[in-house]
């Protein structure tokens, strides 16, 4: 029986070193993984004899171990017999079980790299994200990453830490969050909410396509009939896609507040002429477009002119990033909207952003809303309030 030993790095490389000076008819009699300088190798054991009646793995089952000396046997001639046919299925077996091994080590070996990688990533990016914290106290650098968490610039950041240490030392935590957030938003301005006055309010809402037109006015129109048992009527003249209107009327009628609908802009001035001696606020919906449609923005301004409002609040939502949000309220400065209402603060990770916006735009807030709830998720905006979903607690 010719018998080799045959050491590979891995199992596909061995078993190609034994095949070919063996043959594909040879039989493996065992492997195993040993260490070596290299590191791990695997040692393949092969014949190309049949081996002896009283075979090696028989052996090694009925003496529980491996035997001190090999017994010889006279060699036979190679044939298809039961006895052959089981050790090529144990030798298979031996393969299948070593090779599984080899991956499952492999498998975790490979996760504890990528791991370690993304600890490294991780590492790196919050190096570059808060590369200044290493030159500020704890309590300033706690902060300053509370700044850069909200979405405001490095710029920014370093610029309000700078201004919260000029009024510092401060007795506590709370007193130097407190102070860093009325920094943060003292640029802010906002006006007094809708209220019946001595003469009708008229009040126009414009945005985009899913900025929370629609139900904002609902909320309000609630508001303003429940708390001021003000006489409200809503108007729509988004009449542009299918259903437009409905959902407006059917809250109208469940809420009992009259409602119109308007066609164009003619129908609309004349709604209002007949309407403003009657209420004591009217509420006007408009198609919501993209701040890129040009076209509807100028017929946006001929219903403006029909209506003649009191006040146009653009409606925006606070999930959109720095960029759309600045370009909406550049592109909707045509319609010389006269105040800011904030949607959907309930699903926006950080309103850090839309700071540095308002402080350029200088558009006064009127309203944010919280949730779909009609009436309670709206309310007046509070400057208090906004710097608190800025700045979190620590």
């Amino acid at each position: 029986m010719k018998m080799k030993k045959y050491l590979a790095p891995s199992m596909k490389d061995g078993l190609e070193l034994m095949r070919k000076e063996l043959g594909d008819d040879a039989i493996i009699l065992s492997t195993r993984t040993v260490k070596s300088s290299e590191g791990d190798i695997v040692e393949i054991v092969a014949t190309n004899e049949e081996p002896s009646a009283y075979s090696l793995p028989e052996r090694l089952e009925s003496q529980g171990g491996v035997p001190e000396k090999e017994e010889t046997a006279p060699t036979r001639k190679r044939n298809s017999s039961p006895k052959r046919n089981e050790l090529k299925k144990r030798e298979l077996q031996q393969v299948t079980q070593s090779t599984d091994v080899g991956d499952t080590v492999n498998l975790v070996q490979l996760r504890r790299e990528i791991a370690e990688m993304r600890s490294t990533l991780d590492g790196l990016r919050d190096a570059i994200r808060y590369r200044h914290s290493a030159t500020l106290g704890k309590l300033y650098n706690d902060l300053y990453k509370k700044l850069r968490n909200a979405e405001l610039s490095e710029d920014e950041s370093l610029r309000y830490i700078g201004l919260l240490a000029a009024r510092g030392p401060f007795p506590s935590i709370e007193e130097a969050l407190r102070t860093l957030r009325m920094l943060v938003t003292e640029h802010l301005r906002v006006i007094p909410p809708l209220e019946p006055k001595s003469h009708c309010t008229t009040a126009l809402f414009v945005g985009t396509t899913g900025s929370g037109k629609t139900i904002t006015i609902a909320k309000l129109a609630a508001v303003c009939k429940l708390l001021f048992k003000a006489n409200v009527l809503i108007i729509s003249s988004d009449t542009y896609k299918v259903g437009g209107t409905d959902q407006l009327q059917t809250f109208a009628s469940i809420a009992g507040i009259p409602f119109e609908v308007a066609y164009n802009s003619q129908e609309l001035r004349q709604i209002v002429k007949q309407e403003k001696s009657k209420r004591d606020i009217i509420l006007i919906d408009t198609v919501g477009r993209s701040q890129r449609d040009k076209k509807m923005l100028l017929e946006l301004s001929a219903y403006r002119e029909a209506a003649l409002p009191d006040i146009t609040y653009l409606v925006q939502s606070a999930t959109v990033n720095e960029h759309t949000f600045l370009d909406v309220m550049d592109k909707f400065s045509i319609l010389s909207p006269d105040a800011l209402i904030l949607t959907k603060i309930d699903e926006a990770v950080s309103l850090g952003a839309l700071i540095g916006i308002l402080r350029k735009q200088t558009l006064p807030l009127a309203y944010f809303t919280t949730g779909q709830s009609i009436p309670d998720d709206i309310e007046p905006a509070d400057v208090e309030r906004i710097g608190t979903h800025i700045i979190p607690e620590l």
